[in-house]
């Protein structure tokens, strides 16, 4: 077998797995499609929160009532202002691809720290409800941690705990007006997509065990594995500050889920 033919058979073989492995189930480049998803209701942001998955609404967390149909839902959550030197503490969520954003909690509709948006509390004096962001949501490092909510954060990470019908917020970096780098947090909220309300499960900082403060980082949420993993997030990586704002990364892994 000359040179050349070896070539020719190397490739007809290449080309033949390669067809095997797309016929085997796999994604050919052919299947990939970007579209535009023209959806309304936030405002232009950047280093916000992103998460979704899938609720199974069963009798037993809707209060004996009958099965509803599992819900496909989308979070967004804070972020920096993409017009003001400010975050935002806004969540919002999308429902089974309506492509239309809801807000379900910012602390200008619900001042007390607590409840949806259109059950259990009303709207502040003066206070914004239609489809965007009103500016004066954004807060800067002067503002002093808040006693029932996450503070106003950029580059935090969300993830939704489908079993527990929760959303969990970790860490991220408070905004500041000047342009050096503001304070890195590592803690951590919960929002109970049942009542509507916020829950501080940063635990005794002092004593327990937990990831240093960051921003920038990644997080997942693996399903429980019955009799292996609890449901939990999962944290990886970003960047803390140290001396004189340089931000230095990290490559730390931490897990999170209930006790």
């Amino acid at each position: 077998m000359g040179k050349r033919t070896s070539v020719y058979v190397i490739i007809t073989l290449a080309i033949g797995m390669y067809f095997l492995f797309i016929s085997e189930g796999a994604i050919a480049e052919k299947d990939i499609l970007w579209s535009l998803v023209e959806s309304a209701g936030v405002e232009s942001r950047r280093f916000h929160a992103m998460t979704g998955g899938v609720l199974h609404l069963s009798k037993g967390n809707q209060g004996g009532q009958e099965d509803k149909p599992s819900t496909s839902l989308v979070f967004i959550h804070g972020g920096e202002s993409m017009y003001y030197k400010a975050c935002f503490q806004d969540l919002w969520q999308m429902k089974n691809g309506s492509l239309v954003w809801e807000k379900v909690w910012s602390p200008s509709l619900c001042p007390n720290g607590g409840g949806k948006v259109d059950r259990e509390c009303a709207p502040a004096a003066g206070s914004q409800t239609g489809t965007s962001v009103p500016k004066q949501e954004g807060y800067n490092s002067s503002q002093a941690p808040s006693a029932g909510h996450p503070r106003a954060m950029r580059g935090h990470s969300m993830v939704l705990l489908e079993k527990n019908l929760t959303l969990v917020v970790f860490g991220g970096q408070v905004c500041t007006s000047e342009e050096s780098l503001g304070e890195n947090e590592n803690s951590v909220w919960a929002f109970d997509l049942r009542s509507g309300r916020w829950g501080d499960l940063s635990g005794d900082t002092a004593t327990d065990a937990r990831p240093a403060a960051r921003w920038l980082h990644t997080a997942v949420m693996l399903p429980e594995m019955e009799g292996v993993s609890p449901e939990a997030m999962y944290v990886h990586g970003g960047f803390v500050s140290e001396t004189d704002n340089i931000p230095s990364p990290l490559n730390d892994l931490w897990r999170l889920h209930p006790g």
